[in-house]
This record gives C-alpha cells, structure tokens and sequence, in this order.
C-alpha cells in the first residue's frame, strides 16, 4: 500500500486490486462494497463514476448525550476513487479531508493557551505559547497517524469483501 503525504490537508492511499472479470464489472462489485462498508460505519455515501464520496454528517440534535463527541470526530469526508491501471489490475485511491482534525486540533491548543494565560503567573506566558504549539503539533501527528490506520483498514476490508463477493 502506497501513503502519500502531503499533509496540509489532504491524505491520499493508495491499494492494488487483480482485475478479474472486467474493469466495469469488478468496479462495479468494489463500488457496492464500499458504500457497504462506510454505510457499516455511519457514513452517508454517494456515488460517482468510479467513486465514492463519503461524509459523516454531524447532527447536534440529541438531547441524550449520543452526539455529544460526534463534533470531535477527524475522518470526517473524503472520496475512494478505483482506477485502471495498464498493468490488468486496479487501484483503489483514498483521498481523506484533513480540514477536521488541523480545526480540532488548534481548537484545544488555543483553549489550553488561552486558559493558562490567564489563571497563570506572568513568568509561564512564553512556555504555555510554546506549550501550546507541541500540544497542537503533537494533536496533528497522532491524529494524522489514527487516520491514516483506520483508513488502511477500511481498504483492507474493502479489497477482502471484494474478494469474499466473486
């Protein structure tokens, strides 16, 4: 599996499928298990040429608790793209929004700066503004990384239920 990283905001994988039967027809099979499969984790999806678009709609509506942490959710949207390769074989493209997780994670820099800076000794200004930018780096990185695992579980289960649908 190919990453690769551009991490400003986007966050591209990439997976190679044998072609079995035709293009259309395996990117047919591989589009149905897909919008299964983020249907399976409460994704709305829809479907284009070859892809799908898939978004985790956000609803603040619950007076339960249910959507409470809903907000803070990072894989959000994104598109899984099948193209034909020349080499008879497939390559299922993730691209994922990192839009979410930069907005979150600078969120909580800023409220653990803001909050320090003012209940804080004049002397602890610096090291919280320092504090406060690893706190948002270090947010990005590990966010970035449990994006980028679940993401390569959701092809790996795409490509087996593919396999498991011949």
């Amino acid at each position: 599996m190919k990453t690769k990283s551009s991490f400003p905001l986007k966050l591209t994988q990439r997976r190679n499928i044998a072609i079995l039967n035709s293009f259309q027809m395996d990117a047919e099979r591989l589009i149905v298990v897909t919008k299964r499969i983020f249907q399976e984790y409460n994704f709305r999806t829809e479907e284009q040429t070859n892809s799908v678009h898939f978004i985790y709609p956000v609803g603040f509506t619950t007076h339960s608790g249910d959507n409470e942490l809903a907000g803070m959710r990072t894989l959000r949207k994104g598109t899984i793209e099948l193209i034909e390769l020349p080499s008879h074989t497939i390559e299922i493209k993730s691209s994922i929004n990192l839009k979410h997780l930069a907005i979150i994670a600078t969120g909580i820099g800023l409220v653990f700066c803001f909050v320090g800076y003012y209940i804080s000794e004049s002397g602890w200004h610096i090291k919280l503004i320092v504090f406060s930018l690893i706190l948002i780096a270090m947010i990005l990185v590990i966010g970035r990384k449990s994006i980028k695992n679940r993401v390569a579980r959701i092809l790996k289960e795409i490509v087996e239920g593919a396999s498991k649908s011949t």
